[in-house]
């Protein structure tokens, strides 16, 4: 058995899954299967794609739509995010785009900003498990959670296809099939926020490690940092938390985990991470503007 690797491109981000195989035949029969799922999850997910199913029910103007299993198990899973984390994770937010342009640097107006709130709020949505009804105007953006369904999922199939060891990475979303054939984890390294330097190495032999930040996409304007994870209850930037790594059994739960505590802010960040049980990595922001490792 050896490890083979391939990589490609998808949900617009760097993918790589490395897997041990019997031969390569073997290997790139999985890889296809891995790599057209995931493929497949854009075109379904992206808000993006005319014809995906999230613009079908962005654009159902008030209408009810029945949804297909998959898409009912992502709501699902988004209604119990929005539950727990006290409506701060929540897919209605991505409306807030439309008034934030982290492209141009441009901070909405209170106005704006009270106009996009009327049309946020997971509360706001009609969800029987089966169908979904929104106020006109109101979308929903997976963008939150899909990616890392989706690195879930590839894992599900190639587990299927009888890979015991090997991991698949998502864009930085990772999760670990099994360790290496000798028994030894992999080594996963987590970048400094601001630096980008390796600035710790964990150690996973299964298992999924996500990360978030405000680094990922954002701008500074009048020496303060807006970047691009808002806050739905009040449709304001993330402050204060530079980072944030999670390890959890499932990527979809990382990440979420990850979003929440940017969220939280660096107030309750750290409590609050410390509640879930699971091992994380925290950079809070000192008064200086420097990513500092908190946890």
């Amino acid at each position: 058995m050896q490890l083979y690797t391939h990589t490609f491109k998808a949900m617009a981000s760097p993918c790589t899954l490395k897997f041990y195989c019997n031969d390569i035949v073997a290997a790139q029969k999985i890889f296809q299967a891995v790599e057209e799922k995931t493929r497949l999850f854009e075109k379904r997910y992206s808000r993006y794609l005319p014809f995906s199913i999230v613009s079908k029910i962005n654009n159902a103007n008030g209408e009810a739509i029945k949804v297909d299993e998959e898409t009912a198990k992502l709501l699902n899973f988004a209604t119990v995010a929005w539950k727990i984390s006290g409506g701060l994770f929540d897919i209605t937010s991505g409306a807030f785009r439309t008034v934030w342009d982290f492209k141009n640097g441009t901070v909405p107006t209170s106005k704006q900003i009270k106009n996009v709130l009327a049309l946020v709020g997971w509360e706001k949505v009609k969800w029987d498990g089966e169908t979904l009804q929104m106020p006109a105007g109101m979308q929903i953006d997976f963008g939150g959670i899909v990616k890392e369904y989706a690195t879930d999922a590839a894992r599900t199939l190639a587990e299927s296809m009888g890979v015991e060891h090997g991991l698949v990475e998502l864009g930085g979303d990772i999760s670990v099939i099994g360790p290496h054939l000798d028994g030894s984890p992999w080594k996963i390294a987590l970048q400094h926020p601001d630096h980008k330097d390796i600035d710790v190495v964990v150690e996973i032999g299964r298992g999924c490690v996500a990360s978030s930040g405000d680094y990922e996409r954002y701008f500074e304007q009048d020496g303060k940092r807006y970047c691009h994870i808002i806050n739905p209850l009040n449709g304001q930037c993330a402050q204060g938390v530079a980072g944030v790594s999670v390890i959890a059994p499932h990527c979809v739960m990382a990440g979420t985990i990850t979003t929440t505590a940017l969220l939280k802010g660096p107030q309750f960040a750290l409590d609050y991470l410390a509640e879930t049980g699971l091992h994380h990595q925290l950079y809070l922001r000192d008064y200086t503007g420097e990513a500092v490792l908190a946890s």
